[in-house]
């Protein structure tokens, strides 16, 4: 008999719950859309910070409990597995909270978070609370970059040196978490030997060292410890 999950979405927007209606496709594409789809996972609640969109998801996908506190809908629910689908800037909080109060499984959206500093602390809390951890780069999961896949690592179009990703001027924390992350998939997912790049911003968006906006990033370069060069260009 298979084990029976329960499943809780935090962020009842786009990726949470409503791209469906974007997607022309037979497949599901939402988080809640998704967990509707598996046999055994019952989505038995949802969350936002807004109630309308916490009734209305519930209404969507026949979801019994609703909650605008993340925190008191974990505690009650004692999910299985979490999916975050809100802004990046509560990403780390929320896996922290989550590890630490008994779910086992997470699938956080991207952008990951908003610093190293964060993300150190969620891979922290997911080793110590022995949790599987997920993340919204979701291309290398699809067929046919499978198939490049196989076709670089049988060898059958020749010796991989570069890997040039075409994808126009976008946002580190947006367009570009895709770019990097099929950079390194393709790659062969190596260790980064090193990194350089140029980003499109002004003096007033800088306080000290930290940089507060998501600035456009016109070009990339990685070298891989496998070799391998990736290429990001504009």
């Amino acid at each position: 008999m298979s084990i029976q999950y329960r499943a809780c979405l935090i962020g009842c927007g786009r990726m949470g719950a409503t791209i469906d209606d974007e997607v022309n496709d037979n497949l599901p594409f939402s988080h809640a859309a998704g967990y509707t789809a598996v046999e055994n996972v019952d989505l038995v609640a949802v969350s936002d910070s807004i109630a309308e969109k916490v009734e209305t998801i519930q209404k969507r996908y026949n979801v019994p409990e609703g909650y605008t506190n993340y925190r008191e809908m974990i505690e009650r629910e004692q999910p299985d597995i979490v999916s975050i689908a809100t802004r990046p800037g509560s990403h780390a909080e929320i896996t922290i909270f989550a590890a630490k109060n008994g779910v086992k499984g997470i699938y956080c959206e991207k952008s990951l978070c908003c610093s190293m500093a964060e993300a150190d602390a969620m891979v922290e809390a997911c080793t110590n609370h022995n949790v599987k951890f997920n993340y919204g780069t979701n291309r290398r999961y699809q067929a046919i970059y499978w198939k490049m896949r196989e076709l670089i690592e049988t060898g059958e179009i020749g010796d991989l040196q570069c890997i040039i990703c075409h994808c126009g001027i976008s946002a580190a924390q947006w367009m570009h978490t895709h770019t990097s992350d099929m950079m390194m998939y393709l790659a062969g997912d190596p260790e980064i030997k090193f990194v350089q790049g140029h980003i499109i911003a002004n003096d007033s968006d800088w306080e000290e060292n930290r940089l507060n906006i998501d600035p456009g990033i016109p070009m990339g370069y990685v070298l891989f410890k496998n070799g391998i060069f990736g290429y990001q260009l504009a």
